[in-house]
């Protein structure tokens, strides 16, 4: 059987495994994150308008690289959301599994 795009779950245990959080549960931000491909397929130009709609609180922050980068980034400045949306770029698959809270 071939799962497209499938998840190495031991690759995440081990990563989760060696993460020890030190965060405070005082946090008033609730952070919804996207990890993929800035592709047209991913739909990010309708996330960042919900995300307009939301509370103030709710920050959106976006991990990866790919051809609607700039177009993503210009909707982001053109919408006054550059404190609540985020292109984070591409960073380390295992960084991403250990890092929860601090992203």
């Amino acid at each position: 059987m071939v799962i497209q795009n499938g998840v190495d779950l031991e690759r995440i245990d081990n990563a989760i495994n060696e993460y020890s959080p030190s965060h405070s549960s005082s946090d008033d931000f609730i952070n919804i994150i996207c990890i993929g491909r800035l592709a047209p397929q991913k739909n990010l130009h309708f996330l960042i308008k919900i995300v307009a709609k939301l509370p103030s609180n709710v920050r959106f922050k976006i991990f990866g690289e790919g051809p609607l980068r700039v177009n993503i980034q210009h909707q982001i400045d053109e919408s006054g959301l550059q404190d609540r949306v985020e292109l984070c770029g591409n960073i380390p698959r295992d960084d991403l599994f250990r890092r929860p809270k601090s992203l």
